[in-house]
C-alpha cells in the first residue's frame, strides 16, 4: 500500500480507525480500533507519522536549526506549562 490518500481516506496518516476501515473493506472482518491497535506490533508493525516537508523553508539547514532549537524549546515550554497544571 503506497498511502492512506490513495487509498482514498483524507490523510496521510494511518490511523487505528482507517486500518481498521480497510481490513473491513478488504476482508469483510470488523475490528474495533482497539484491536487494529494492539494487533500491530505482533506483526511488527508500529505506530509511524508521516514525514512532513517544511515548504516555507527550502533551505536544509534552516529547517536542521528548527529542529535542534526551537522544537527543543516547546517541548520544554509544553513540559513545564504540564508540570504547572499538575501543582496548580
Amino acid at each position: 500500500m503506497e498511502g492512506a490518500r490513495k487509498a482514498g481516506y483524507p490523510t496521510e496518516r494511518w490511523t487505528s480507525n482507517i486500518v481498521a476501515d480497510l481490513i473491513l473493506k478488504t476482508f469483510g472482518i470488523t475490528m474495533a480500533p482497539r484491536t487494529v491497535r494492539d494487533l500491530l506490533p505482533t506483526l511488527a508493525l508500529s505506530p509511524q507519522m508521516p514525514v512532513i516537508k517544511s515548504y516555507k523553508h527550502n533551505e536544509e539547514e534552516e529547517v536542521l536549526r528548527w529542529a535542534t532549537q526551537q522544537w527543543k524549546c516547546l517541548k520544554k515550554s509544553e513540559k513545564a506549562r504540564y508540570s504547572l497544571d499538575i501543582l496548580g
